[in-house]
């Protein structure tokens, strides 16, 4: 909680300071599909997928350079919940949930095809997520004699770790580039984007190996104070 308070802080200072230097401010707010991609000691390649609406939130700021180029910072707080099920062999049931909560520093380099709006874009850059806060649960359950006694007794159990705590299960910091293509309509934004991992966040738990991030999603801005050439 100590950590949210102060990224709290420099969300609202932020703001307030790009509010006096860019040539507008945005709000944003989209969703994500989020994946895992590991490899572990007992299985060779897996994915965790998102089976939900990830959400997120934050603000931009853009700061333009002639009429076709801008580079766009952001700060995000999102949410990605991801989720990797195996039923294999017969009688047997694996299910892992990781639902880490990230705040993000996105730099984007935004270039316009056209002077009038609406205006399509293309963009790319790099981004940083810092770890702040969520939950792996993992559950297994197998039937004793699934082919013979199908109500027969079954064994099961259920873990739950904090991501970020005494034992950190991945990495607090990840990076990577994120990269998509926009329309901008009266100050209005959609953009679809693809953001891709670059480090290994495992950390050396539960038998996995490694581990990366992959997102993509759709967001939505509304822009203020925006000027055209």
């Amino acid at each position: 909680m100590k950590t949210f308070r102060i990224i709290v802080i420099v969300f609202l200072f932020s703001s307030l300071s790009i509010n006096s230097f860019a040539q507008n401010i945005g709000l944003k707010i989209g969703a994500n599909s989020f994946r895992l991609k590991m490899n572990s000691e007992n299985r060779n390649s897996f994915t965790h997928k998102t089976k939900q609406v990830n959400l997120h939130i934050g603000l931009t700021a853009e700061f333009k350079f002639g009429n076709k180029l801008s580079v766009q910072p952001g700060l995000l707080f999102s949410k990605k919940n991801t989720r990797f099920e195996d039923k294999r062999p017969p009688g047997y049931s694996y299910q892992s949930d990781y639902s880490p909560t990230y705040i993000e520093i996105p730099v984007s380099i935004k270039y316009y095809f056209l002077s009038e709006k609406p205006r399509v874009y293309v963009f790319a850059g790099p981004y940083v997520a810092f770890g702040v806060g969520g939950v792996v649960k993992i559950q297994e359950e197998e039937r004793l004699d699934p082919i013979n006694m199908p109500n027969n007794f079954s064994i099961s159990t259920l873990e739950e770790h904090d991501l970020w705590g005494d034992d950190d299960r991945f990495k607090k910091l990840d990076y990577g580039v994120s990269f998509g293509v926009g329309i901008d309509i009266n100050n209005f934004e959609i953009e679809v984007f693809n953001n891709i991992g670059i480090p290994q966040i495992e950390n050396g738990f539960d038998g996995i190996t490694s581990a990366k991030t992959q997102s993509f999603g759709v967001s939505f801005s509304l822009k203020f104070n925006t000027q055209y050439d």
